[in-house]
């Protein structure tokens, strides 16, 4: 039992009570004062003692061998196989700079055989746009030279140029255009007789002179230039909206003509190079013309082909009296052939495997497919050039010359290829083959096929 104090609530007067005791009763003023009963409150919970912060333990240390001192090899091997991967990985890196580099130079870099001419006069390098460049004398010294399109390497211009046959050097150039601003393909021709390089840009018709270089005259024609055709002192020209309009040689006079090309008229080719698909297809043959064997592609050089529009697809008929076509087996493996046939009668005259007799290599139908060159005037022709590429060798361009009496090969050579060059353009003169191979035009012996020189490529 405990005293407890409290304040009598009539009078103000202190008061001791038992803290058992409900009411106590003031001695002074007689007021009841009613005592309130208190709970102790239970002691506090003791807290639990404060659990340490969770620390993660560190990541397990990678112990790497430590090399062993001077007299033991375990060590080095183990440091070796540790920086094997890191050396790997460099020495690749290296390689394939260097690689690039040397694949850069042999793209950039033009000279190539004995007397090669890689530049133009003021050493810029080039490539060929000119497929099949023409090869005439034009300053009179006996030799023939190259009359065509390049662009010069690190721009986009085309320019009209000529070649000695002498030394290749360059005789001169004639700027004609940004290559990435001209409406459409720039196309040259060229007049032997009056020694004119003609080339075509849109609407209007430059003339060159051959052997200077200086521009002769401009004819302007109603409408892009479809087709070019000589007529004695005058050049018959048709637009593509079917206008026919003659144009003098002499001075680039441009008179009304009509649109059908006259019967005197005679076809001009371009410098254009190879197509993939070309126009004449099977020409004037069947697809199976020839027994066991289907015909891929017939032959005839462009300026015998008649004069058709660019948009025509009429069957194209051949002047040359020599037909020729590249076949492949009608069943089984492509066996390639090539076959000679009479242009009238269309009779089989002979047929040469191109690839091994009896074997069944094949080669490639693309960008490589064989082209076929005729050597000299219809009339004096005897031999042709053929181009192929087998189909398991590393895509090398095959140059053979071979006998329209009997398609026995004369000689053969090798053009190797170095990134992806093709034959794109092939054309003879009197004493050399040009082959247009990626760009670069290759001189051969057209005697013996020899390497004479290599002018320009990329």
């Amino acid at each position: 039992m405990a005293i407890v104090k409290l304040v009598c609530q009539g009078c103000g007067a202190n008061l001791d009570a038992d803290s058992n005791t409900r009411v106590v009763q003031c001695q002074y003023c007689g007021t009841a004062n009613a005592l309130k009963q208190t709970v102790a409150a239970p002691p506090p919970q003791p807290q639990p003692p404060p659990q340490p912060a969770y620390i993660p333990p560190p990541p397990p240390q990678i112990a790497f061998p430590q090399p062993q001192r001077s007299g033991s090899g375990v060590g080095l091997i183990i440091t070796f196989a540790a920086l094997l991967p890191v050396l790997i990985g460099v020495g690749v890196t290296i390689f394939a700079v260097s690689s690039a580099q040397q694949l850069t130079e042999e793209i950039t870099s033009q000279v190539l055989g004995g007397n090669s001419a890689a530049a133009t006069q003021d050493g810029r390098n080039f490539r060929w746009e000119s497929g099949r460049p023409y090869i005439a004398d034009v300053d009179g010294d006996g030799t023939e030279d190259i009359v065509g399109l390049i662009q010069p390497n690190g721009g986009s211009e085309i320019v009209v140029t000529a070649f000695s046959g002498k030394d290749w050097s360059s005789m001169w150039e004639a700027k004609v255009g940004d290559r990435s601003t001209m409406p459409g393909q720039p196309e040259l021709r060229f007049l032997p007789e009056q020694k004119l390089a003609l080339f075509a840009l849109g609407t209007t018709l430059h003339a060159y002179d051959a052997k200077t270089g200086s521009e002769r005259w401009v004819a302007n024609l109603p409408d892009k230039i479809d087709a070019v055709a000589l007529d004695g002192d005058k050049l018959w020209v048709r637009t593509i909206d079917e206008t026919g309009s003659f144009v003098t040689i002499a001075d680039g006079k441009v008179d009304k003509a009509e649109a059908t090309p006259p019967a005197s008229a005679k076809a001009m080719r371009t410098d254009a190079g190879y197509e993939l698909i070309p126009d004449e297809r099977t020409l004037d043959l069947e697809y199976q013309q020839f027994e066991g064997l289907s015909v891929q592609a017939a032959y005839c050089p462009k300026e015998e082909q008649g004069i058709l529009s660019a948009h025509s697809f009429d069957k194209k008929e051949c002047s040359n009296p020599h037909g020729l076509a590249f076949a492949t087996r009608e069943k089984g493996s492509q066996v390639p052939f090539l076959l000679a046939y009479d242009r009238k009668s269309k009779a089989e005259q002979w047929r040469v495997q191109l690839t091994a007799a009896g074997s069944l290599e094949t080669v490639d139908t693309g960008f490589g497919q064989p082209r076929i060159e005729l050597i000299g005037p219809p009339d004096q022709q005897s031999d042709a050039i053929v181009s192929f590429v087998r189909s398991n060798e590393s895509n090398d361009a095959r140059i053979r010359r071979f006998a329209l009496a009997d398609g026995s090969s004369k000689w053969e050579v090798v053009i190797t290829r170095k990134t992806t060059e093709n034959v794109d353009g092939m054309v003879a003169g009197s004493t050399r083959l040009f082959v247009n191979y990626g760009g670069g035009l290759h001189v051969l012996d057209l005697g013996t096929g020899e390497s004479q020189a290599k002018l320009g490529g990329w």
